[in-house]
């Protein structure tokens, strides 16, 4: 708004008229803008804008100002004498124009539009560049602009600089400088970009003008759009508190200042001003329109009027310097700067007549969404807030009087003891969250009007309790439901087996107070597991014993285990041996185990647990010991180990190694010294009786001497009056007394085994071991009466005592487990074998660790029964073989089993040296040659006496005789010894007729004894060391041919397949190739291509040779090929006889370098063409080898060729003209395109008129010549087109490619000759007109110049003209050559190709006859393989496998006979003793069924041990029944209190749900029942929760499960008793079940043998089957496969009649075969008869078992051997018939056999025939 005002105050003019006159218009503009600013209403405001130097002048400072010490002199630069340019500076004083005009100081600057304000300046001193001048206001000022008026040249170099914070800080407004770059390098010149930008302008820096020149800064450039003025970065730029002015270059003129000459150089150069003028306001941030003093201001206000004030007389309620805040209690709004009509005027604060004072609060004012942020201070009259519109604490609203009332706020009347704060209420009332004004802040626990009362459920209001009273803190788990304790002492109410104040634990023996929804829970410790019956209140853990683990110490930790009830049993195999009483006299034999291995000459001990084997000696044989009163097993006595070895899939019923086998009145004597608790025991003994009696144990325990233990001082000794009865139906006897013992105390048990019935004095029983059980009820506290009842009610002693036994009774495994735990102090580690076990964790019951493969004992350390070799792998199966061997037993240590006779090997399978045929080992066969053969199948190894063969029966290769017939063996004499340098046979024969000896010679010899050389062979067998050698001559010969090669040296004289050579080693001349492949080939070199002079001639061929390995002939240069018959990429024209010429294509134009090879045509590209494709195409021009264009010519009117090669011009037929020849002539009718001629008289007319016009122009020339002379340039202008159109046809002329380089030199010459005087007459327009006739001289003399020349290109046209003639002769020459030798090429190509068809065919038919010989090889070969596999078969294993015994033998002496064989009496023989045949078998089968009554004795005790199983089956059942009603009671009455909580739940759901619903309930009350409800706790975690319903669930499907189970259970019981008593009844009438049971399972034994043998006999006739098939099935492709090599031809014959003689052979066995399989059969249908009578004998058994009434189970068994029996019948028919199958396959194989036979010899026959044809046809194409 202040722009007008500006302009015009800051212009300087030049007279003092204009200046009066500007002021005027100042004055009035400045007035106007006042008035219109007077009003600051609802708008902003602003001061004028003034100088702020008026008044200022003690604020402005300069660094140097001359003349401040005394006069200084100056000069200005002038041409004037130096005392009319030279003056003197004195500032010591003010200037005054009359005393002191001289002074220059630095106020002088400060003219206020003085009417002679060029008579004073500032000047600084001489010489100096950097001086600043300075202006430091008093606050902060809105500065404008800067105006700076030089009286000496403007600075080289300045810069003006601004602070706001009173000179700390400085920053640049602008450079200025002459020359930016050197004065201020890095600073921006030019424009700015931004306002703001600081730059470097140079336009204020120039040397003119020299005086009066001004500087103009600006504070904001008016280019620039402001949008906001009181942005921080535009009040940065436009307020200042100090102005800074530093110049730093002077303006010298070139001038250097040098020491010389300085003082009257620097005399000149200073800075001088007229005038300074900075502009600006009082900065009020538009609340002000004026400004008033500053009160420290030192000015003079009253002499300056128009004096810029700088303290604002601030409007819209604003205060401050430059009214940068709101006045005070105007804080309601924050402060803003007024914009445009927007004043943001500071409003008032509200206190309500409670405050005086205010602040403004920002947080404040936006939560009041902008309406409102003032905060009052110091409220009064019991007020406080932001407006002072709530009641201090402890006073509250008084609703009958007004908020600004002075008394508003009145006390409040609480208790202090249970109110906040002593006595806090509420101070207004709010209806939205329900709070009444007075109403008291009750303490959180407190409730009332006053707060005087506890709430419900806390106790003991006290005034130093911040939550007024204490929380009853009853445990909701432990207290009765809906219970408050005592409201003075805080008590609780507890339920049952809880305790403590707050009800928050449990009572001794308890735990779980709040896991749960119900109170504590009994612990229920193990009795034994844990040390007491107390566990941990938070847990529920029980206190455990060493190694157990568990809550309730019922299980052991990892590693552990609990010792069993029958942990404490002493194996019998370990106890010594007592003596029969005297009164007992018998015999006393030798333990059966021993006398059974002593007859083998075996020593057998039992040490440590470990079957020891050796071998006795003589003397150990006869060795006897006496009886002794205690002895060990292994000397005699009356007693012996039975070993007992475990079977798969069968139950083991005894313990260690096996059994002591005591006779009827020994005793044993155990040793126990590891008791582990003083308490009584009871013994039981684990037996098994080898009859159906009674047995009686008398039992002694032997004491050590002196005083009993105190535990066992009142129990009485066991002395041998208590006897123990050993039931025959039982395995497991108990002593009904007990015994006393104390640990570390050794006690010697000895017990005396009776029968009862004394019938059998030599009777025996097995013993396997006694053992202690510990007595539960001689353990103080351990159990209960009703536990002690239930452990005698589940018989829990029998069944941990049985073995094998591994699921007990809950009752019994949970007794059993603490009564372990608390005699043995907790549990015991486990003693895994680290070899014997798999891991080091064993069964947590019992102990048993996991064994490794055949290791048994508890912990895995003793190889089982029948094995062998403990270490870290286990043990290893003893795998005696049964057929071997006299015993399963081996040797634990080494594994040697005991072998019968003539049989060795660890496992007793082989047999001895010298012998074969395992099991039945006979001596080897081997005709006295050797004495060792293949133990299986008795062939005979290492024959000597130079013999071989299976039985040593034939001589060895190279030798002759019949060891049979006792003939050495001689050696064949082929013609000296084998071992000699002259043995040339593979063997030879002695001839049956003449017995003489025949030599089957070595290739390369023939004759009787291989004496001499046949053909293809040579050497002088006369000479010592004379041998055959193949003639060396690469297969180049025919060596059937006697005279192919001397039969001495070896030459080779008659060369094959175009070779010669001593050895054929070479192609014969003219041919070329490698002899040693037979491939040399005739050279064919062309003789056109062929290089004559580097060729080999010789004289026999008269013709060029090749290179004899390659075949490449010597080529002409750039001619290639083997045969020299083409030329080489790029050339062409082999024809001439001198090689290829090179094509020359242009490369730019043709598809490549190649061009045709007989005329040299190059493959030109689209718009080219020539031979060389370097001539532009018809209807084209241009040079080709850049560019052809089209010509564009009118086909209608022009002539061939249609344009100019090189300019392009058309060429019109006659009557047609134009550029494109597209237009009639003149004297032509336009009738385009037939332009016909014009009229006769039209020439002589057209004569006229261009004679005429000649004369016209002739004349205007004239008329030129002679006119005045006036510049002009017709003449010339037309000379100079003439001139042109000439110098354009020579261009086209030169043009031409037929002009050589000298003639195009010498025209040149010529052009640029009359270009310079064509340049001479372009001047014309300043030559005068008189140079024309020597311009016409000059015209003349260059059209002279140019005929001569057009002369010579003529002469020189007609030259290339006739060069061109005699080429196009030479060229028709050679096209006319080239043609006929294309036609002769033509024809050979023709025969070359037939020729090559014909090759071709000829390849085919060879390629095929070799595919055919190649295949007949193949037959070959297959048939002898086949053959090979024919003659390999035998029925021998078969015949073993039925028979039972190898058939090499001759049936005489066989020992079981076999197919084909018959005894003397013509009987067929098949079987005998000791033969395992599937017939013997069969036959052994009847004794075995007889023999099954023995086995049925023994099925009684089976039975009873049935009984004792359902009897334990029983136990369980009813355990189970027992565990699922405690189930269903406890599930009853958790579903019971279930629904009770349910119920409750749903009635406190509901009460709540009232409660909250009831209007008339206080939010405090709410929020306590929420409190309450929150606080009630449920299990401690998720997972517990979880895990309870889990355990429920499980609960109820074992529930279900064990009623099912159990329901099959009874059902199965019954139904298993039922039997068991049918079983027995029926078992009691039968006598001998012992026997029965023997046989028959001695049957099933022997009908398992038969059925494996039938099977192996099954899988072995498979195997011939498919052997079979396999045969003809390579029979059958031998049709499809024939391969025969060409030079093996010869052997085929021989082959052929190998193979036939082969088959002959084959059928011959084919035959003997049949005959055995018939044999076989025969002895099959006797086995069949044998089978027959075992069913009869079967069926007689079973009738007379009917009457006895065997029991249903054995009737089942006896059935199922029945069924069995049929089974192996219809199998054995099966066999049958299979075997007649094979008979009908082994005569279709002999027929197939006899036609490939056939087809063979007509393959024979065939491939004769092609090889006559493949030498006809090679004969025939080698010659042609």
């Amino acid at each position: 708004m202040f722009l007008l005002a500006l302009c015009f105050s800051d212009s300087k003019l030049q007279n003092s008229g204009e200046m009066f006159f500007l002021q005027l218009i100042h004055f009035i503009t400045v007035l106007s803008l006042v008035k219109l600013e007077e009003n600051c209403e609802n708008r902003s405001c602003h001061p004028v804008i003034g100088d702020l130097l008026l008044g200022r002048s003690k604020q402005l400072s300069a660094s140097s100002t001359c003349g401040l010490d005394g006069p200084q002199k100056y000069c200005i630069i002038s041409y004037l004498e130096d005392d009319q340019k030279c003056f003197h500076c004195d500032s010591r004083g003010s200037y005054d124009p009359y005393d002191n005009p001289s002074s220059h100081l630095i106020e002088n600057v400060i003219t206020t539009f003085e009417p002679e304000w060029k008579n004073k300046w500032w000047q600084s001193e001489n010489g100096v560049d950097h001086v600043s001048v300075r202006l430091d206001l008093e606050t902060l000022f809105q500065f404008s602009h800067l105006v700076l008026t030089f009286k000496t040249f403007r600075p080289s170099a300045m810069l003006v600089e601004r602070s706001r914070d009173f000179g700390k800080t400085w920053k640049v407004f602008k450079y200025f400088a002459h020359n930016c770059d050197t004065a201020f390098p890095g600073i921006p010149k030019g424009h700015a970009d931004e306002v703001g930008d600081v730059i470097c302008d140079t336009r204020y820096s120039d040397i003119e003008p020299s005086t009066e020149g001004e500087v103009v800064l600006k504070a904001l450039d008016p280019s620039f759009l402001i949008e906001d003025p009181y942005d921080p970065y535009i009040q940065d730029l436009i307020t200042i508190t100090n102005l800074r002015i530093n110049f730093t270059k002077l303006h010298t003129l070139g001038d250097a200042i040098s020491n010389e000459w300085q003082d009257e150089i620097e005399e000149k150069y200073y800075y001088a001003i007229y005038e300074m003028i900075v502009r600006g306001n009082c900065f009020c941030n538009g609340h002000a329109r004026q400004c008033v003093p500053l009160q420290n201001m030192q000015a003079d206000v009253a002499s300056y009027p128009e004096m810029v004030h700088g303290r604002c007389v601030c409007q819209h309620n604003t205060d401050g310097v430059n009214c940068e805040k709101c006045k005070e209690f105007y804080n309601d709004t924050p402060w803003a700067p007024a914009v445009a009509f927007n004043d943001n005027a500071c409003r008032k604060c509200n206190c309500n007549g409670h405050s005086e004072k205010c602040h403004f609060d920002m947080a404040v004012y936006l939560a009041n969404n902008r309406a409102s942020g003032g905060v009052c201070e110091d409220c009064q009259d019991n007020t406080m807030g932001n407006q002072c519109e709530l009641c201090k604490p402890y006073f509250y609203r008084n609703p009958v009087h007004d908020v600004a009332d002075p008394y508003a706020c009145i006390p409040c009347d609480c208790d202090e003891n249970g109110s906040q704060g002593n006595g806090l209420c509420q101070s207004q009332t709010n209806h939205r969250t329900g709070t009444l004004a007075g109403a008291c802040l009750c303490k959180e626990n407190v409730e009332g009007i006053r707060c005087d009362q506890c709430k419900s459920g806390y106790f003991g209001l006290s005034a130093n309790d911040p939550l007024g009273c204490q929380y009853c803190n009853c445990n909701p788990f432990g207290s009765l439901k809906f219970s408050v304790c005592d409201t003075v002492t805080g008590e609780c109410q507890c339920q049952q087996f809880a305790t403590g104040r707050y009800c928050e634990e449990c009572i001794p023996g308890y735990w779980g107070l709040g896991n749960s929804l119900h109170s504590c829970t009994p612990c229920n410790c193990d009795i034994g597991g844990a040390r007491s019956d107390l566990c941990s209140q938070s847990n529920g853990q029980c206190d455990c014993r060493p190694n157990m683990n568990g809550r309730h110490c019922n299980q052991p930790k990892p590693g552990y285990y609990i010792i069993p009830l029958d942990y404490y049993f002493y194996e019998a195999e370990n106890a010594l041996l007592l003596a029969k009483p005297e009164n007992i006299v018998s015999s006393t034999p030798i333990p059966k185990c021993k006398d059974y291995f002593e007859k083998q000459g075996i020593d057998f001990r039992f040490e440590n647990g470990r079957i020891i084997l050796t071998n006795m000696t003589k003397q150990s044989l006869t060795e006897r010991t006496y009886i002794k009163e205690i002895f060990p097993f292994s000397t005699n006595g009356f007693a012996e180990v039975v070993l007992r070895q475990p079977t798969p899939r069968s139950d083991i019923t005894w313990t260690g190694p096996g059994f002591a086998r005591v006779l009827n009145g020994a005793g044993l004597r155990f040793t126990v010294n590891n008791i582990p608790y003083p308490m009584e025991f009871v013994i039981a003994i684990r037996y098994e009786p080898e009859i159906l009696e009674d047995w009686t144990a008398r039992i002694v325990v032997n004491s050590p001497k002196g005083e009993a233990s105190e535990h066992c001082r009142n129990s009485k000794p066991l002395d041998g009056r208590d006897s123990l009865l050993l039931s025959a139906t039982s395995r497991l006897a108990l002593l009904n007394t007990s015994v006393c013992l104390t640990p570390e105390t050794e006690y010697s048990v000895d017990v005396y085994l009776t029968q009862e019935s004394n019938s059998d004095s030599n009777s025996y029983i097995l013993i396997d071991s006694l053992g202690l059980i510990p007595q539960i009820n001689s353990i103080k506290k351990l159990c209960n009466q009703a536990e002690l009842d239930e452990y005698d009610k589940y018989n829990c002693i029998e069944m941990a005592s049985e073995i094998g036994t591994e699921i007990l009774p809950n009752v019994c495994e949970r007794l059993i487990v603490s009564m372990s735990a608390r005699i043995h102090n907790g549990a015991v580690k486990c003693s895994c074998n680290i070899d014997g076990s798999l891991s080091p964790i064993c069964s947590k019951f019992g102990g048993h660790c996991n064994c490794k493969p055949n290791v048994a004992g508890r912990c895995c350390d003793r190889c089982a029964v029948g094995s062998f070799g403990f270490d870290s792998d286990g043990c290893k199966e003893c795998n005696c073989d049964t057929k071997g061997s006299v015993s399963p037993l081996c040797d634990q240590v080494t594994g040697q089993c005991v072998c019968r006779g003539e049989i060795h090997g660890r496992q007793c399978d082989s047999c001895l040296p010298g012998y074969y045929g395992f099991p039945n080992c006979q001596p080897c066969q081997c005709n006295g040659n050797s004495e060792i053969c293949d133990l299986v199948t008795g062939a005979c190894l290492d024959c000597k006496g130079f013999t071989n063969g299976t039985n040593c029966e034939r001589c060895q290769n190279n030798y002759y005789g019949n060891p049979v017939l006792g003939q050495s063996c001689r050696p064949c004499m082929c013609p000296d010894s084998p071992n000699s340098n002259r043995y040339f046979a593979h063997s030879c024969h002695q001839d049956p007729d003449s017995a003489e000896m025949v030599c089957s010679c070595l290739s390369g010899y023939t004759g009787n004894n291989c004496e001499a050389c046949p053909p293809g062979f040579y050497g002088n067998m006369e000479e010592f060391g004379g041998r055959c050698l193949p003639c060396q001559c690469n297969n180049n010969i025919d060596v059937t041919n006697p005279e192919s090669c001397d039969k001495v040296t070896g030459e080779c004289l008659e060369c094959l397949y175009n070779t010669y050579g001593a050895n054929c080693e070479s192609c014969l001349p003219g041919y070329f190739g490698s002899p040693l492949l037979q491939n040399c080939r005739k050279c064919i070199c062309n003789p056109v291509g062929t290089n004559v002079e580097n060729c080999s001639v010789y004289e026999e061929i008269g013709e060029c040779v090749c290179n004899k390995t390659t075949g490449q002939c010597p080529c002409l240069p750039n001619v290639i090929g083997t045969n020299c018959d083409k030329c080489a990429s790029g050339y062409w024209g082999m024809s001439n006889g001198n090689g290829c010429q090179p094509c020359d294509c242009y490369l730019n134009n043709s598809f490549g370098i190649q061009c045709n090879q007989f005329t040299g045509q190059c493959l030109c590209k689209p718009k080219h063409t020539g031979k060389k494709c370097n001539e532009c195409e018809e209807n084209h021009f241009g040079d080709a080898k850049y560019q052809c264009l089209p010509c564009k010519c009118n086909l209608e009117g022009t002539i061939r060729p249609m344009c100019d090669k090189v300019t392009g011009s058309c060429i019109c037929r006659p009557g047609v003209t134009g550029r494109y020849c597209d237009q009639c002539a003149p004297k032509f009718q336009q009738q385009f395109p037939e332009c016909p001629q014009c009229h006769m008289c039209f020439e002589p007319w057209d004569s006229e008129v261009t004679s005429l016009s000649e004369a016209i122009h002739g004349l205007i020339r004239l008329a030129a010549n002679i006119g005045p002379k006036r510049p002009s340039q017709l003449g010339c202008d037309i000379q100079m087109s003439i001139l042109q159109n000439k110098l354009s046809i020579i261009e086209n002329a030169f043009k031409s490619p037929i002009i050589s380089p000298q003639k195009y030199s010498q025209v040149k010459s010529y052009y640029d000759t009359i270009r310079q005087k064509v340049r001479k007459v372009l001047i014309s327009d300043v030559e005068p007109f008189s140079k024309i006739p020597r311009l016409n001289k000059t015209i003349s003399i260059v059209e002279k110049e140019v005929n001569d020349l057009f002369k010579e290109l003529e002469r020189i046209k007609k030259i290339k003209e006739g060069e061109t003639t005699i080429k196009r002769k030479v060229f028709i020459a050679a096209f006319d050559k080239i043609s006929e030798h294309y036609s002769t090429s033509v024809l050979a190509g023709e025969k070359l190709r037939n020729a090559t068809r014909t090759t071709q065919a000829v390849t085919k038919t060879r390629k095929h006859i070799l595919t055919i010989l190649d295949n007949q090889e193949a037959k070959h070969k297959q048939n002898a393989e086949m053959l090979k596999k024919m003659k390999s078969l035998d029925i021998s294993k078969m015949n073993e496998m039925v028979c039972g015994a190898v058939w090499d033998f001759p049936c005489d002496i066989a020992p079981c006979g076999g197919a084909l064989c018959r005894d003397k009496s013509g009987k067929r023989k098949c079987g005998g003793p000791n033969c395992n045949g599937a017939l013997p078998l069969a036959k052994d089968a009847l004794k075995t069924a007889n023999d099954t009554d023995l086995k049925l004795r023994n099925l009684s005790v089976h039975f009873l041990e049935a009984e004792k199983q359902i009897n334990s089956i029983r136990y369980l059942a009813e355990d189970t029944k027992m565990k699922a009603s405690q189930l269903d009671k406890k599930l009853s009455k958790a579903m019971n209190r279930l629904e009770a909580d349910k119920m409750r739940a749903k009635e406190l759901i509901k009460n709540v749900k009232d409660f909250l619903l009831d209007a008339t309930i206080s939010p405090e009350d709410i929020e306590n029942v929420v409190n309450q409800i929150l606080a009630i706790k449920l299990p401690a975690a998720p997972y517990d929760l979880i895990d309870m319903l889990s355990k429920i669930k499980k609960y109820c499907d074992s529930y279900q499960e064990n009623k099912k189970s159990l329901q099959n259970q009874l059902e199965e019981v019954t139904k298993l008793n039922q039997r068991a008593k049918e079983a027995r009844n029926l078992a009691e009438t039968l006598p001998n079940t012992d026997e029965i049971w023997n046989t028959l399972k001695m049957a099933e034994d022997s009908q398992k043998k038969t059925s494996s043998v039938l099977k192996s006999i099954n899988n072995d006739l498979q195997d011939i089957r498919n052997k079979l098939l396999e045969a003809k099935s390579q029979a059958d492709l031998t049709e499809d496969r024939m391969e025969v090599i060409n030079d093996l031809y010869t052997q085929l014959e021989t082959k052929i009649a190998e193979l036939q003689d082969k088959m002959l052979k084959n059928r011959n066995s084919a035959a003997k075969a049949e005959n055995e399989a018939k044999a076989a059969l025969q002895e099959a249908i006797e086995s069949e008869k044998n089978l027959n009578n075992l069913k009869q004998k079967y069926a007689f058994l079973k009738e007379k078992l009917k009457k006895k009434e065997i029991p249903p189970e054995i009737l089942e068994r006896l059935q199922q051997l029945k069924k069995q029996a049929e089974d192996l019948s219809k199998e054995i028919d099966n066999k049958f018939q299979s075997i007649s199958d094979l008979e009908q396959k082994i005569d279709e194989l002999n027929k197939t056999n006899q036609e490939k036979a056939n087809q063979l010899k007509g393959l024979e026959n065939q491939a004769i025939k092609l090889k006559n044809d493949i030498v006809h046809v090679e004969t025939t194409y080698s010659t042609c």
